[in-house]
C-alpha cells in the first residue's frame, strides 16, 4: 500500500471520495460505527488492552510472548508508523469526522489495532488448546 501510496497519489482517491460520501451524510449510524472504530483503536483503548496482557504475561512469567507484544506495539506502531508517515506526507482527506492532525497514512489507530489484536491472536492460539476461547477469538 504505501509503495502504491507513494508512486500514485490518486491511488487512493476512489476510495477516499467513498469513504467521505459516507461520512458527509452525517447518517447516525455510519457516524456511530466510524466513531466506535476508531475508538476500539484508540490510544487509550490500545494502552488497557496492553497493559492488562502485559500483566497477565509477567504474573505467568510468559517473557517472550511479553517482549513479542511490546515489540509490536512500541516499534512497529510507534517508530515504524510514524517513518512511513514521514516519508509518504500523505494529508488527511477533508472533512473529518473526528479531528486529528499530522499525516494520514499509514493510519496510526489501524495500525496499533491490527497489531495488538492480532497479536493478540497470536499469543492464545499458542497458549490454549483448541477451545470456546480460541475458537471465538478466531
Amino acid at each position: 500500500m504505501a509503495f502504491g501510496v507513494k508512486t500514485n497519489p490518486n491511488w487512493f482517491l476512489k476510495f477516499d471520495q467513498f469513504l467521505q460520501q459516507i461520512i458527509q451524510q452525517h447518517n447516525t449510524f455510519t457516524n456511530e460505527f466510524f466513531i466506535s472504530m476508531t475508538n476500539v483503536g484508540s490510544v487509550s483503548a490500545v494502552m488497557l488492552v496492553s497493559a492488562g496482557t502485559s500483566v497477565y504475561l509477567i504474573y505467568k512469567h510468559h517473557y517472550r510472548e511479553l517482549l513479542f507484544l511490546l515489540f509490536n506495539i512500541i516499534i512497529s506502531t510507534g517508530v515504524i508508523t510514524q517513518v512511513i508517515k514521514h516519508l509518504i506526507k500523505r494529508p488527511r482527506p477533508q472533512p473529518q469526522l473526528i479531528l486529528e492532525s499530522g499525516y494520514s497514512f499509514p493510519s496510526g489507530h489501524s495500525m496499533a489495532t491490527i497489531l495488538l489484536y492480532g497479536s493478540l491472536i497470536v499469543l492464545i492460539s499458542y497458549h490454549f488448546n483448541p477451545s470456546i476461547l480460541k475458537k471465538l477469538v478466531w
